[in-house]
Formats: C-alpha cells, structure tokens, sequence
C-alpha cells in the first residue's frame, strides 16, 4: 500500500474468473470446432454410404431377377419374386457384373476428374469443392433410384458415375476432409486426429449397415435407400459450416503454390499430370524400396476389398437372406475397431520403449500378412457359419497392413517427399482397383458356375494378394531386421 494505490478495491478483480472461464470456453470451441466438424462429416458420409450398400445390392438383384424370368418365359414381378429364388447363378452373376461395371466406371472418372476438382478447391475453395462432391453423390444415388423405380432401361444406371465424379469422386473427398483437419490442428495431434477420422469410418460400418438391414427386413428395400439422403442433406449442412477463411489461407500450399502460378486451362492440366508423373518417377528412381511399398499396398488394399462379395458370398452359400447376411458387415466392422483402438495402439506402446517406430510397421505388416494369407482362404472354405465367422475374425486381424507398410514407407522418405508420396499411393490405388475389380467378379463368376468350394474363389485370391504383401514384407524388406535398422 502506497500513496499511489486506490482507496476502495478494484472490481474488476470480480469479473476475472468469468471472463477467463468465458475465454477458455471459447479457446476451447476454436480448437476443436473444426476438427469436430470433420469426425461430424465422415461419419455422415461413410454412414450414408454403408447403409445403402446391401440394399443397393437387393435392389439390383429384385431387376435384374425380373429380367431373368421374363427372358426364360415366366414373366414375375419383382416385387413378387422370393428372394429365394434369385440366388440362381445367372442373376447372381449379372449382379456381380453390374457393381463391378459401376465400381471401375466410378473409378476411371475419379482418375479423369481428380486432377482438375483439386485444382478447383485451391482457387474456389475446399469447401465449395466439398458441397460439389456431396451434392454429386446425392444426384447418383437419386439416379440409381429413378432407374429402377420407373423401370427406365437398367444400362441407365451407369451413368450416375458421372454424378458421382462431380467433385472428384469419394476420394477427392475424403483427401480435402484430411487436408482441412491437417490445417486445422497442430503437428504433433495431426497423426491422432487422422487416427479419430478413421474410427469415425468405422463407427459408421458398425452401426448403419445394422440400421439398413433392419429397415430392409421391416419396411423394405427402398426404405433404407431413402433414408440415406437425410444423412446426406445433414452432411451438406455441416460442409456449409466449414470456414471458407481456413480454405483460402491454407489451402493453396496443397500443390506447392501452383494453383497461383498456372493459368487454367487444358495446357495447365496437362503440365499438371506431367509434373505428377515426373514426381512420382523421381520418388521411385531415388528409392527402389517405394515401389515395392506401393505394389503391396495395391496388393493388401484390394484383397480387402473382396468384402464386397461377403454379403452376397454368404446369401448364396448358406442360402441367407441379404438383410441377414448384412449384419456380418457390422461384426466385421466391430472386430476392425477393436483391432484399431486396441490391439495395434497395445501392440505400438508396449514395443515403442523397445523399437523405433519404423521397426514396429514394419513388423505389423509381416503378421498381419500371415493373417490376409490364412483368413480369407478359410473364409472360402468354410462350410459351416460358425467357421466362417471365426475367418472372418482372423481375415479382419489383417486390414492393419495397408496402414502399417503405408507408415513404414513414410519412414523412407524425406519430409517433404511425403505429400508426393501419398499422391502416388493414392493413383496406384485407383490404378488397383481397375485391375483387380475385373479379376474378382470374374473369378465370383466362375464360382457360381462351378459351386461348390470354387464360390469362395474371391477370397482365395484376397489370399494371394495378401501373400504378395507378405513377400514383400518378409523377403523384399529382408534387411530391414529389428536388430539392425535401430536409428
């Protein structure tokens, strides 16, 4: 107390705390508003998709079952026709035929569009981009609906991979959600926040296929197939939400500044998808090992996505309903969650005070292979449920090795080779998917035709694709033993 001090006390010393707790709050709210509008977005995206998937699939067997009956003389309608009687192999084959027919047209317009919707989301915005690719989605979905609603000749059908390819495709977008929440967060959270992207994914196969399946069993076909364009409309109401001052600040240092410098136009394209090449071509000349990194991440990407057939496998083996056998999805889906928040995080702590973390991938990725070997071959095999329940379990331990050698490959490369990097394993695995879709439905084809243990032909060559992942890991990799590699 001196001559200087007031006489009465200040009051502002009452308003502290609550204006610092006020401040906190809304520190808080800045930190994770983004972030949580990202989990919010992923989840609606991949639960709109997952809920519509085996009813899609319904869907497209009820017509093309009707077709059947009307080109062998016993004219049925669909809506009439029991389940039952479309396990035939001839529908099921001209299912088959048509999703994989879509899946590689969606995958061709994602490579033709990628390029250019990313440019367009460093000169107008992610966000904008975003809105796009969703609306996109919803145009393809509505599509698909009108096609079989109204009876419109079902070739019709393939054009809603136009609709889809508006904004680049799914994964142009889920590449801009990454990029908005790599801005959003700092450095050292950019790794968990992916990881809680991830788990988002998952969440949404846990619970919307159950969703979709009891709607189907209740309500019907269509009801499921509705119901997703809610989800859908909620995601572009959350994509609104996105700040447009995040897209223009830090979205031009995507491609290193060139949206600035290029001029647009086809001539700017072109140098574009040359200059991706060219980099791609460089990464792989100044390190042999990526290439092997790439070509089994292809590998072990697409036997993973012999799970596509599991429903339809299963409706036909053990003469299930789809609705049924869709709940598998959710088991599986389940059993990846746990192999993701628990087993692999276990797995990563408990040999981190031992190992570095390129030793740890590297390993993950040799033993999940046993289990991409083993699993899926058993899954083709097995002539019980209960059997192929438990080879699904073991078939699931697998999905971390696309993950696991993707980490192990970062680890080769210099900081800022990694961006180029992801690129190139983003285009090996659309280069993949174009390969090997046509090589799983026709070897679902020719299961069907042959039956017997031959229907498990998919899984049998998800077994091989997993086995060239785990030559790569066990024998290309040979010298990167935990003894020796310890940096």
């Amino acid at each position: 107390m001196n001559e200087r001090s007031p006489l009465l006390p200040s009051q502002t010393t009452n308003t502290v705390h609550p204006k610092s707790s006020y401040q906190k709050y809304k520190s808080t709210w800045t930190t994770w508003r983004i972030p949580l509008l990202c989990y919010s977005l992923a989840l609606l995206l991949d639960s709109g998709e997952a809920m519509r998937a085996t009813p899609k699939t319904r869907l497209f067997e009820m017509i093309l079952c009707e077709r059947y009956y009307t080109a062998v003389d016993t004219p049925l309608d669909s809506r009439e026709i029991p389940e039952t009687m479309c396990k035939v192999s001839e529908v099921q084959s001209a299912v088959v035929d048509t999703q994989v027919w879509l899946r590689i047209m969606e995958s061709l317009f994602a490579l033709i569009t990628a390029i250019p919707f990313g440019k367009l989301s460093n000169t107008k915005g992610r966000k904008f981009v975003l809105i796009l690719g969703i609306s996109g989605q919803i145009l393809a979905e509505a599509w698909i609906l009108a096609v079989c609603y109204f009876r419109v000749p079902f070739g019709a059908v393939y054009a809603s991979a136009v609709f889809k390819s508006l904004g680049g495709g799914e994964m142009v977008l889920s590449a801009i959600v990454h990029a908005i929440l790599a801005d959003a967060v700092s450095e050292d959270r950019r790794a968990r926040a992916f990881f809680h992207t991830a788990s988002m994914t998952l969440l949404a196969q846990v619970i919307a296929p159950l969703v979709g399946s009891a709607l189907m069993q209740v309500r019907g076909v269509y009801a499921p197939l509705l119901c997703g364009f809610p989800v859908q409309v909620v995601a572009v109401a959350v994509s609104f939400l996105m700040p447009t001052s995040v897209d223009r600040v830090r979205g031009d240092a995507v491609v290193d500044g060139f949206a600035e410098r290029a001029k647009p136009g086809f001539n700017s394209l072109t140098v574009t998808i040359s200059r991706k090449i060219k980099t791609s071509w460089t990464l792989l000349r100044e390190n042999s090992a990526i290439l092997l990194v790439a070509v089994s991440f292809m590998a072990t990407y697409s036997g993973k996505e012999t799970l596509d057939f599991l429903v339809q496998y299963v409706s036909k083996r053990f003469g299930w309903s789809l609705a049924k056998a869709n709940y598998l999805i959710s088991f599986s889906a389940i059993t990846n969650l746990t192999l993701y928040l628990l087993i692999l995080p276990g797995i990563t702590k408990t040999l981190a005070t031992r190992y570095p973390p390129k030793n740890i991938d590297l390993w993950i990725a040799r033993t999940s292979s046993i289990f991409g070997i083993i699993g899926p071959i058993l899954l083709g095999l097995s002539p019980t449920p209960a059997l192929l329940i438990l080879s699904l379990v073991i078939f699931t331990l697998a999905f971390g090795y696309p993950h696991a050698i993707q980490s192990y490959g970062t680890s080769l490369v210099q900081p800022v080779d990694i961006a180029p990097f992801y690129s190139f394993l983003a285009m090996v695995r659309i280069a993949g998917r174009l390969v090997v879709s046509p090589l799983m439905a026709g070897s679902f084809t020719l299961g069907l035709k042959t039956g017997g243990v031959a229907l498990g032909m998919p899984f049998y060559l998800a077994g091989v694709l997993f086995g060239v992942g785990g030559v790569a890991a066990w024998v290309g990799f040979g010298g990167s033993k935990i003894s020796h590699i310890y940096v």
